[in-house]
């Protein structure tokens, strides 16, 4: 997993906004693009640009014998 984030102005106004985008999503890896504006009236300034990388996780199942130990986890189908 990536994370990276580019600072480009200070943020003016009386609101943030940010607007995220999925690139590329894949079997393990998904590629984004993230701006971040600040919103004065009608008008919006970039004030931050970023690529984050997120990996994919499996959610995983606990049988009713985990907590004692007897059980391992398994991936959900």
């Amino acid at each position: 997993m990536e994370y990276k984030i580019n600072l480009l102005a200070p943020a003016v106004g009386d609101q943030i906004g940010a607007v995220g985008t999925v690139l590329k999503a894949g079997r393990t890896l998904t590629v984004c693009r993230l701006e971040v504006f600040g919103i004065q009236g009608r008008d919006r300034s970039l004030v931050a640009t970023g690529q984050p990388r997120p990996a994919r996780v499996r959610p995983v199942t606990f049988c009713g014998w985990f907590r004692r130990g007897r059980c391992r986890a398994r991936p959900v189908p």
